[in-house]
């Protein structure tokens, strides 16, 4: 069984509210093991609308927005149409309105009556959370229901009346039931393409029911969705780390620095930092971990080549003779650093952010990553080509991959990444 969830309201496709009502109906038709075969975010054209819903083939339809009592709600009128039938007055849905009102002290303006008009045969559900008069309509073996677009309404409609008739509905058409298990992998190091490439025929051979593929800022999210179970979402999700090796760094919720920060605490593990380019962003992405203060021990920003030297511990002949911007600057940095701190990791950064200071030999973009634990350090060369906030993300990213890979005696120390 599929569904259709339109969001309506050209407020959205504007870009001046975001769309949270689709994700979240995704999540709790998904949990009935409904599949939600598409999404849409269409403006309040009467129209569009209507194209819309002659468009759908999924058995359950939901449109959330255009409920309202203003002149570009349009909602009621197209589902009218696209049924073929007239709007009805309810004069319960009008008293309702006005008692609501009341209760604030105010009178209901003439222009919310409009409120009480559904389309005619469509079943009416009661609204304990707003004013719009949401409904719920059969078309053949296919359900439809309209719902308001304040999340708040939504989410309390879809529980109490949505619910309970999706159910039903379920029941009566004998649709296989079962909560449909998904799983979100979480991958660093590689290309998207790469990731496509190295689990393209994985996903051919196994029962996943879908998959995707979502680049975020350099991270990889491998989604995964089944109705087999725990037990066959653990199987998939085995072969896809086994397809990928060490660059699969969490699942779900996971970030690169809460995976470090689990490790160390796990370990016993002191970890502090001595960022150059970065100014601080690896510390600050550490310390946004709760429960970081357990092996967060301190971090230090040296921005200047004296800084590096007098705080961090660098000898001056290594930056005169390498530069600032280089491999033996970063493996001095980590290591001088973790003799003076004392710490059992050390992470640090040493780049070109941009979108000035770039030469031929060393361009914008340029950074060396380096982690030493215990006295063991390794360092990276990393190159990206975005703007300073974007290429200070990546680096701090970086960075921290390498002192998870470092931690992780399973996930070998990347070669460097260029792109």
């Amino acid at each position: 069984m599929q569904a259709l969830i339109i969001a309506i309201g050209s407020e959205l496709t504007t870009g001046e509210i975001l769309d949270t009502n689709s994700q979240w109906l995704s999540r709790e038709l998904n949990a009935r093991g409904i599949w939600v075969r598409r999404t849409m975010t269409i403006t309040d054209d009467l129209d569009l609308i209507v194209e819309s819903l002659c468009a759908s083939t999924e058995t359950v339809v939901i449109t959330s927005g255009g409920l309202g009592p203003t002149i570009d709600d349009r909602t009621r009128d197209a589902v009218a149409k696209f049924l073929g039938v007239e709007l009805e007055y309810h004069e319960s849905v009008w008293d309702d309105i006005q008692a609501k009102f009341k209760a604030f002290g105010r009178e209901a303006p003439e222009n919310n009556k409009k409120q009480a008009y559904i389309p005619a045969g469509a079943t009416l559900l009661e609204n304990r959370f707003g004013t719009a008069s949401c409904f719920a309509a059969k078309m053949g073996d296919r359900l439809l229901f309209s719902l308001p677009g304040v999340p708040r309404e939504l989410k309390g409609m879809f529980a109490e009346a949505c619910l309970p008739m999706i159910d039903d509905f379920l029941m009566d058409s004998g649709a296989p039931a079962g909560k449909i298990a998904t799983r979100l992998i979480r991958i660093f190091g590689m290309s998207e393409a790469a990731v496509d490439q190295a689990l393209a025929d994985f996903f051919e051979e196994s029962d996943a029911r879908s998959v995707g593929l979502m680049a975020s800022d350099g991270v990889i999210n491998v989604r995964i969705a089944t109705r087999g179970g725990p037990r066959e979402l653990d199987a998939i999700s085995e072969g896809v780390r086994s397809r990928i090796g060490g660059s699969v760094f969490g699942e779900g919720g996971d970030t690169l620095e809460s995976v470090v920060i689990a490790e160390c605490v796990k370990r016993g593990f002191k970890v502090a930092t001595v960022e150059s380019c970065t100014g601080g962003l690896v510390a600050s992405r550490l310390t946004d971990v709760p429960g970081s203060s357990d092996a967060m021990m301190e971090g230090l920003v040296v921005y200047s080549n004296e800084a590096k030297t007098r705080l961090a511990g660098v000898d001056p002949s290594i930056i005169e003779k390498h530069g600032a911007v280089s491999a033996e600057t970063a493996e001095a940095l980590a290591s001088s650093y973790q003799k003076l701190s004392g710490a059992d990791l050390v992470i640090a950064t040493t780049g070109i952010a941009g979108p000035g200071g770039g030469s031929f030999e060393k361009p914008v973009g340029l950074c060396y990553v380096a982690a030493c634990l215990r006295g063991q350090t390794e360092v990276r060369k990393v190159q990206f080509p975005h703007d300073r906030i974007s290429n200070k993300d990546r680096f701090a990213k970086c960075a921290l991959d390498l002192a998870r890979r470092l931690l992780h005696l399973d996930s070998p120390v990347f070669p460097g990444i260029s792109c």
